[in-house]
């Protein structure tokens, strides 16, 4: 719109006498700088919509990804631009190509600075798309009372009006609460709020089942296997991880489905006495991590520990012995030295709680205090 007012104000110029070759000359530049800001702006734009879709196939890189073929997604804003629109997406571009690397703090430094700077010049969709990226950087780095401060701000916001009458966002909002509060109340150990927060989700669920997508409802059923394996109700677990083993869910989120897998070997080792049920369970797994080329994946290498100590006594200290060095290699080191991984905690937890013989939101209020 702008460009078009330049144009109509140099058309108009050419008639009138104070209109010099010095003016049009000027517009003339600032058309050109208006129209490389648009250019980088769009550009910022289409490389968030590319690593998205790319995080979205892949999760995180492998360890012996070919870096040079990403460099485009660690992108340098030359100085001259000043939108901080293109700021925005140049930043949260490099945000998810550090979360794909592992490199949580990175991650966090940007999407903190982003929601930090968010205002008017952000409009409402990417000021929640930042704050909800934020959520996922504060979920990496086990920042779990800024994730539920962050996620009450944006609720009250839409309980304002500061985003409109928007369902499709309402929706969204209902998403993020439902999986990343349960996975922050299961990982404070916070067992009343827990259970609270499951109880509501699977009320809610009702109304928005119709609305929400297959992929929604498989990440938000993974929420729920999550926090009823720490509420001890195994049942209830593995009702949501038999919704998330279903085959077309394997393409459609297999990380999601990769999860569910290690939590029902848990499930099975833990509370069945058939020997010949485990070790079925057991040999399908490792049939699935083997088709899969997932032979180096910690779920892989905890199947096969499980297998080899099976009739052992003490085998979840022997399991536990030998992943030590697969957690360490894992799991993300936090500043206060925890270590600490989304997907694999429930499984150190759980070893944890086996050789301590204690329940699990007890070991994990441990955890959160340092003191495992």
């Amino acid at each position: 719109m702008l460009i078009q007012i330049l144009e109509w104000k140099k058309n108009i110029g050419f008639h009138i006498d104070t209109f010099t070759r010095d003016d049009y000359s000027e517009l003339s530049i600032i058309e050109k700088q208006i129209i490389n800001q648009q250019f980088m702006f769009l550009k910022m734009k289409n490389l968030y919509m590319e690593i998205l879709s790319l995080k979205k196939e892949h999760g995180y890189f492998p360890k012996d990804y070919d870096k040079s073929k990403f460099t485009k997604f660690s992108p340098e804003i030359p100085k001259e631009v000043i939108s901080k629109r293109t700021i925005f997406y140049s930043r949260i571009t490099k945000a998810i190509y550090f979360w794909m690397q592992k490199k949580h703090e990175e991650e966090y430094e940007l999407t903190k600075l982003n929601i930090k700077e968010a205002d008017s010049d952000v409009d409402y969709t990417e000021y929640l798309i930042g704050h909800l990226e934020h959520l996922t950087s504060c979920i990496c780095n086990a920042s779990f009372s800024e994730l539920i401060s962050t996620l009450k701000e944006l609720k009250t916001k839409y309980k304002k009006g500061y985003f409109g009458e928007n369902y499709n966002l309402k929706l969204k909002l209902f998403y993020y609460a439902a999986t990343y509060e349960i996975m922050s109340y299961a990982f404070m150990g916070n067992e009343v709020l827990l259970r609270k927060k499951v109880d509501e989700v699977e009320k809610e669920i009702l109304f928005w089942k119709k609305n929400l997508s297959k992929e929604m409802y498989i990440i938000i059923c993974t929420a729920l296997k999550t926090g009823y394996f720490f509420l001890g109700d195994y049942k209830k677990s593995k009702f949501y991880i038999n919704k998330i083993l279903v085959k077309s869910n394997k393409t459609l989120r297999k990380d999601a489905f990769d999860e569910a897998l290690l939590i029902n070997l848990i499930i099975v080792f833990d509370k069945k006495n058939d020997y010949n049920y485990k070790k079925s369970v057991l040999n399908s797994s490792l049939k699935y991590f083997n088709n899969n080329n997932m032979n180096n994946s910690l779920e892989n290498l905890f199947a096969k520990a499980l297998q080899k100590n099976i009739f052992d006594k003490d085998i979840y200290k022997k399991v536990y012995k030998s992943l030590e060095n697969e957690f360490v290699t894992n799991f993300y080191k936090l500043k206060d030295g925890r270590l600490y991984s989304e997907s694999y905690l429930p499984l150190y937890i759980w070893l944890k709680s086996k050789i301590k013989n204690k329940d699990l939101l007890t070991v994990m209020k441990s955890w959160n205090e340092n003191s495992l």
